[in-house]
């Protein structure tokens, strides 16, 4: 009985040194994962926190660059805007240069040079009066001195309302121009108005100066230029 007990609290006291011993084991392992996982957890915390800075920085420079294209395609536009865009002036015929240089003389009347001097005028109508007296002495006409001056001043006013016709034709003609560049320039944006939301719909990815472009090409080509109406 007394070795049979023996023995037993040997057992025991075995049993008891191995839980013990297993008991600091498992302290030590516990103990050794808590240092893994508070590590671990630093990382993963530095690293959410280097995330979350690059997340801050990539959306600074995103920033940048939204900007940046913004100042961008403002620049394009204002050039585009100040750029003037003339249209080509139509040569006229001689034929029509012509007839509108008529429509300014008075009744029609043949055009013919502007005296440059007075001096000029003078010898002009001496030599015509000579010639009048000279014609009518042939006839055996006699004409008095008042009706030399008056067929003289007849003839100067003629001359000087061709050169004022001349001068008004000319008028005529430079405002023919303007008012058709004008209108020109009126035709061309109602076009730019209507043409440049579809080749902005049909072509997004197109920058400003390159729709314009594009639309003026179109203008050059349609119907509703009057250089195509011809």
């Amino acid at each position: 009985m007394g070795r049979s007990g023996g023995g037993n609290t040997k057992v025991m006291a075995a049993n008891a040194k191995k839980a013990e011993a297993q008991a600091a084991k498992d302290a030590q392992k516990a103990k050794e994962q808590e240092k893994k996982d508070a590590a671990a957890w630093a990382v993963g915390s530095n690293q959410r926190g280097a995330s979350k800075a690059q997340a801050a920085a990539d959306k600074q420079a995103e920033k940048m660059r939204r900007d940046a294209e913004k100042k961008a395609l403002e620049a394009e536009e204002d050039a585009a805007a100040s750029k003037v865009m003339k249209p080509k002036k139509k040569k006229k015929d001689k034929d029509d240069v012509s007839a509108l240089l008529m429509a300014g003389l008075d009744g029609g009347k043949k055009m013919k040079k502007v005296p440059v001097t007075k001096s000029a005028e003078k010898e002009k109508l001496s030599a015509l009066r000579l010639a009048q007296e000279e014609a009518m002495r042939k006839k055996g006409v006699v004409l008095q001195n008042d009706d030399l001056l008056r067929a003289n001043k007849n003839r100067q006013m003629e001359e000087e309302g061709s050169a004022t016709g001349l001068d008004n034709a000319l008028n005529m003609l430079g405002m023919e121009e303007k008012e058709k560049s004008k209108n020109l320039k009126v035709l061309f944006n109602e076009f730019s108005e209507r043409e440049t939301p579809k080749v902005r719909a049909d072509n997004p990815g197109l920058k400003l100066s390159q729709v314009k472009e594009r639309v003026f090409r179109a203008w050059e080509k349609s119907p509703d230029n009057p250089k195509n109406q011809v």
